[in-house]
C-alpha cells in the first residue's frame, strides 16, 4: 500500500533542529565519523557534495512501527504551526543514536530521536491546516502531532479524489488549494497559482552559509546604509538568527536568509527574532524590523507580509555566466 507520512515541528526545540537538519541541512563529511562504511557509501551515492537532510523519532512503540513503514521515496508532509510547509522524499533510514545525539542532542528525559530518516526533494506547499483538512476529509478541528503515516482510509480517499499521492502533493506544490480558500480574492489566487507554476529554480543554487558570507560582504545589497552588528546570534531561548544589522536611522534590522521560497513558518520565526530583540538588544525608542532574504520570489509570502509594515521580503538573486 502506498504511504504518506507526516511529521511535526512545532515546539522551539523541533522548530530549532528542523532549521539545522532540514531546512539548512549538514555536509556528510560532518557526520562520517558516526557512520559505518556501508552507511557512508549509500548516503554519498545518494548526496554526494549536496546538503543532506533528515529527521529522527525517539524510541517507542509507536514511532519505531512508523519507522519500519518507511519505505524508499515515500513522501512525508512537514507541519508546522497550522501549516503544512513542505513536503519531502525518504531517501535512506538507520538507527543510529550516537549520530542521533550528535545532530540534535537529547531530550529532558534523555532520549535521543535515533531513528534517523534521510529526506532530499524538499518542496515548498505551504497549505493551512484548515484546507489540507477539507482536500482529505478530516474534520475541521483535527490538528497533527508528532511522527505518524496517514491511515489507509485517508489514502484511499486520497487517490480517490486525486488519482494518486503524488497528484496529490502535485496539487499541493502548483497552490491550486488556494481554491478552497474563501478569504483570498479572486485575483490573489490566481497570481499565486501562477506564481507557483512558473517558479523556476535560479541557475545556481546557494546554501543559505554560502549566501550569508556573500552577503556580508556587501551588506549594502540587502538596503542601503544598511551595516552588520552581528550573525548567527544565538538567543538561546527562541534560536539563532542570520545577521542582526543596524539601518540609517539607527534602528535595528533582523535579517533572516532563505535560499528558494520560503515556507509561512519565516514569518513566524522571523517576529520570534524580533520580539527577542526588543526585549534584549533595543535601546528605548530604537525600533526593529524584520527583511526576509529568499532567493525565489514567493507571491504568497509576500502577501502574508503586508499586514506586518515593520517586515519585507527581499528576493536575491544571482546568475553566473
Amino acid at each position: 500500500m502506498a504511504n504518506l507520512f507526516r511529521i511535526t515541528a512545532s515546539n522551539p526545540e523541533a522548530y530549532q533542529h528542523y532549521i539545522d537538519t532540514i531546512e539548512r541541512g549538514f555536509s556528510l563529511d560532518s557526520i562520517r565519523e558516526y557512520l559505518s562504511e556501508r552507511q557512508y557509501d549509500a548516503l554519498n551515492a545518494i548526496y554526494a557534495e549536496n546538503p543532506i537532510r533528515a529527521w529522527g523519532a525517539t524510541p517507542g512503540d509507536g514511532n519505531i512501527r512508523t519507522w519500519e513503514q518507511m519505505e524508499l521515496r515515500d513522501p512525508i508532509l512537514i507541519y508546522r504551526k497550522g501549516n503544512f510547509e513542505y513536503f519531502a522524499a525518504v531517501t535512506f533510514k538507520i538507527h543510529n543514536p550516537e549520530l542521533a545525539k550528535h545532530l540534535w542532542k537529547t531530550n529532558s528525559e534523555g532520549e535521543t530521536w535515533e531513528y534517523i530518516y534521510f529526506l532530499d526533494n524538499l518542496t515548498e506547499i505551504s497549505v493551512p491546516v484548515k484546507i489540507f483538512n477539507q482536500l482529505l476529509g478530516y474534520s475541521e478541528n483535527f490538528f497533527p502531532y508528532g511522527f505518524a503515516a496517514t491511515h489507509e482510509d485517508k489514502i484511499k480517499y486520497l487517490e480517490d479524489q486525486y488519482t494518486s499521492i503524488n497528484a496529490f502533493l502535485n496539487y499541493l506544490s502548483e497552490g491550486k488549494w488556494v481554491e478552497h480558500e474563501k478569504a483570498i480574492p479572486e485575483k490573489v489566487k490566481k497570481d499565486i497559482i501562477e506564481d507557483r507554476l512558473t517558479r523556476q529554480i535560479g541557475n545556481v543554487s546557494i546554501l543559505e552559509a554560502n549566501l550569508e558570507n556573500l552577503l556580508v560582504k556587501d551588506i549594502e545589497a540587502i538596503e542601503d546604509g544598511l551595516k552588520l552588528v552581528d550573525r548567527q546570534l544565538d538567543t538561546r531561548e527562541v534560536g539563532r538568527l542570520d545577521l542582526l544589522c543596524e539601518d540609517r536611522n539607527g534602528d535595528l534590522v533582523v535579517v533572516e536568509l532563505k535560499r528558494g521560497a520560503a515556507g509561512q513558518s519565516i514569518i513566524d520565526q522571523t517576529q520570534r527574532y524580533m520580539g527577542w530583540i526588543m526585549s534584549h538588544k533595543a535601546e528605548p525608542n530604537q525600533k526593529v524590523r524584520g527583511i526576509i532574504v529568499v532567493g525565489t520570489r514567493d507571491t504568497a509570502l509576500e502577501y502574508a507580509v503586508k499586514a506586518n509594515p515593520m517586515m519585507q521580503v527581499k528576493a536575491f538573486t544571482v546568475t553566473v555566466q
